[in-house]
């Protein structure tokens, strides 16, 4: 006796299911969707909220945080996360390295106190602060825009679609966690300097990770994507190797 499909009615094999293909593809779609029914707003509203959602959501509910910003249909998600985490962790490295600074200067002020008339003290010289930030914040908006060419470049190589625009929401979102490691180390290094560094690193594997997250749940009908990540990093670091190699 011929089955037929409950959603369209076509005819179907007796396989056991109620749906043809085409309508189980679309009822995973909405099922994949579910997780995000309560985030508020869409994150293409053009209001500020649904950003501030995004980013709460990502440190509450990392996951679904990251899988709704990989199913955003603009890069807009991407680049806000990305500004907002570049700032943050542009001006937490500002204020270490300051701090460093400062330490140096007190040791050899204290040092070299009784040989010389102007001891080295923070205030007998001074960096170019400004030139710094600007510049740590283009490379860390750089890296964002490379790395999420390098996942879609790497994903093509293991015939696999993802777009751009997905990869720059990926990466983008998973810069918070950077930015949130960043800002503890510098307050931790008032504490436990030591310490503060494991932080970094803690940080920088959490957004690989968010990475890996985002990348299975896009990904999770076109078979194993285990070494999708790992060859996206190695591609990038021995990428960013080369180019230092060639500049400097």
């Amino acid at each position: 006796m011929a089955k037929y499909c409950m959603m369209c009615g076509t005819p179907i094999e007796e396989t056991g299911l109620k749906w043809c293909e085409s309508c189980l593809s679309q009822r995973e779609q909405a099922a994949a969707y579910e997780p995000y029914a309560d985030s508020k707003r869409p994150l293409s509203d053009d209001s500020l909220q649904p950003y501030l959602d995004l980013a709460k959501d990502a440190f509450r509910r990392p996951s679904e945080a990251m899988e709704r910003a990989a199913r955003s249909p603009g890069a807009l998600p991407g680049l806000a996360m990305a500004v907002a985490g570049s700032l943050v962790a542009a001006l937490a490295a500002l204020l270490y390295i300051r701090r460093v600074v400062s330490g140096i200067g007190y040791l050899f002020g204290n040092l070299m106190g009784g040989l010389t008339d102007e001891p080295l003290y923070p205030g007998n010289f001074t960096l170019p602060y400004g030139s710094i930030f600007f510049k740590l914040l283009l490379l860390l908006l750089l890296q964002w825009v490379i790395l999420s060419l390098v996942l879609t470049g790497t994903a093509r190589l293991f015939k696999l679609s993802i777009t751009p625009v997905q990869s720059l929401n990926i990466v983008g979102t998973s810069k918070l966690y950077f930015a949130a490691g960043s800002l503890a180390t510098f307050l931790l290094s008032f504490v436990f300097p030591v310490a503060s560094m494991a932080v970094v690193l803690a940080a920088v594997l959490a957004g690989y990770l968010a990475i890996d997250r985002a990348v299975r749940s896009l990904l999770r009908t076109s078979g194993d994507v285990f070494y999708l990540v790992p060859a996206t990093v190695a591609l990038y670091y021995v990428g960013t190797v080369i180019v230092w190699k060639i500049l400097f």
